[in-house]
């Protein structure tokens, strides 16, 4: 992840404490009660951290580039959506707190109040906005419910954050009170609203949309290869290493999109395909889909291929299973367009594919036609163009280390490593590359393991594991 998209969310808090602070200065406006500090500094920072979540989750080029991908984005999106959450928790703790010892006076802050003022009803939308927050957080732990009413529960977020603005719009808040600091976080509230409503009802229509016909499917047992052509001129123009969101529009078909890899070089006629391996609910129906159905496209995103665009160094391709198809791409476009790319030389790529037996290296064919198509006849023929591939079948080879990569491609701190599979692997050949001395400028990941997020370790702390 880019440090430049951190520091600009770092920034953003700190001009708003900055702002919060420098008006109580201004107008000699202090507490008396001195956990308000601790209560208003966690929920103005909370505030700006689910602005920020909202932000990024409407898949904005100029964010993404930001972050350096979108699944980057996504990570530091799910990110400050937990540690906003911890912070609002603070926050009516801090504002109770000087009920104590009394704790049932101190327990009695945490109701509902009656309706009969404005602040009154600004205090139960805080009290709601907590609960449901709460509720939309144990449903997301919860990685037994099916994919897509999981995911439909992001939506819930926005609802969130809305009931919270009301919240804070109703109450006496500091926010109202100071001409700068309400201008500043007002702005913040509108336009994270509007990223809020923009995903869900407007990215259909203004988003990055392309319109596709399956002409080619190739099954495998729990994996599926589909080939599509535009239906137009307007094609999508992607990199190699990205991906795109996939609509498919059969009847009866869910209808939410979901991400997939471009397993195949950029190309003048725009046909793009997809290897999609079946993991569960969300993915299931795609068994189903037959020639000649239609499809719609959104994208390209990710940046998983830019530093094979430097041609700077060689790339080192490490793919776990599914997690080889970004490479698929890249991999095609070094074989088959070596010369340059508007200009720009494709650098050398070391592609190692890892699996766990024979039977699920279903991609090897892919990888080995791309060779022939490229005029290379044997392994040999590879390396004296400056490239390798290697098969790694862990059942018959043990794990792939990064000893073994060390033995095939020689020295480690010259090359680009570019990662994508399960979580065991990548963070165990990151470790390892680390303790050999390669840099993290070096070292690329694709994750986009979205939905499992462990927090049992705060659900024991706050007593909902119990």
């Amino acid at each position: 992840m880019k440090l430049k998209g951190l520091l600009i969310i770092l920034f953003s808090v700190m001009i708003t404490l900055g702002l919060w602070l420098g008006s109580k200065w201004f107008y000699n406006d202090w507490f008396i009660d001195n956990y308000k500090y601790l209560s208003k500094t966690s929920s103005l920072t909370a505030i700006i951290l689910f602005s920020w979540s909202m932000i990024l989750s409407a898949r904005f080029k100029t964010i993404e580039n930001l972050f350096g991908g979108l699944d980057k984005v996504y990570t530091a999106h799910k990110w400050l959506g937990i540690f906003g959450f911890c912070l609002i928790l603070l926050h009516p703790i801090f504002l109770a707190l000087h009920n104590l010892p009394n704790t049932a006076k101190f327990v009695a802050y945490f109701g509902l109040y009656e309706f009969d003022s404005i602040q009154n009803a600004g205090f139960n939308f805080g009290i709601a906005a907590i609960a449901l927050l709460i509720s939309l957080i144990l449903m997301i732990q919860n990685n037994k419910i099916p994919y897509h009413i999981w995911k439909k529960s992001h939506e819930f977020m926005t609802l969130f954050y809305i009931v919270g603005v009301l919240h804070i719009l109703l109450v006496t808040a500091d926010i109202s009170k100071y001409p700068l600091l309400a201008i500043w976080m007002y702005s913040w509230f509108i336009y994270a609203t509007f990223c809020g409503i923009y995903i869900k009802f407007l990215y259909p229509i203004f988003g990055p949309c392309f319109e596709y016909t399956i002409t080619q499917i190739e099954k495998y047992e729990d994996m599926i290869e589909i080939k599509l052509t535009p239906n137009s001129s307007k094609v999508l123009r992607h990199k190699p290493g990205q991906f795109a969101f996939v609509k498919f529009q059969s009847l009866g078909f869910d209808s939410q999109s979901h991400p997939y890899s471009i397993a195949c070089a950029p190309n003048p006629e725009g046909t793009i395909m997809f290897g999609i391996k079946v993991l569960g609910d969300d993915t299931k129906n795609i068994l189903s889909l037959e020639v000649g159905e239609k499809a719609l496209i959104y994208g390209p995103y990710g940046n998983l291929g830019e530093k094979f665009l430097r041609g700077d160094k060689d790339c080192v391709c490490i793919g776990g299973g599914i997690g080889v198809t970004p490479f698929l791409s890249i991999w095609d476009a070094a074989l088959n367009h070596e010369n340059t790319n508007n200009g720009i030389k494709y650098s050398k790529v070391h592609l190692f594919y890892s699996v766990k037996s024979e039977a699920e290296a279903i991609c090897d064919d892919n990888i080995r036609n791309s060779m022939i198509q490229s005029h290379i006849s044997c392994d040999t023929d590879c390396i004296l163009r400056g490239h390798s591939y290697t098969l790694y079948n862990v059942q018959r080879d043990g794990f792939l280390t990064i000893e073994k990569i060390q033995d095939k491609i020689g020295d480690l701190k010259n090359k680009y490593f570019l990662l994508c599979g399960p979580k065991v692997m990548t963070d165990s050949l990151i470790k390892q590359l680390k303790d050999k001395g390669v840099k993290n400028t070096q070292i690329v990941l694709e994750n986009f393991d979205m939905r499992h997020v462990n927090l049992n370790w705060l659900f024991d702390i706050i007593g909902l594991n119990k």
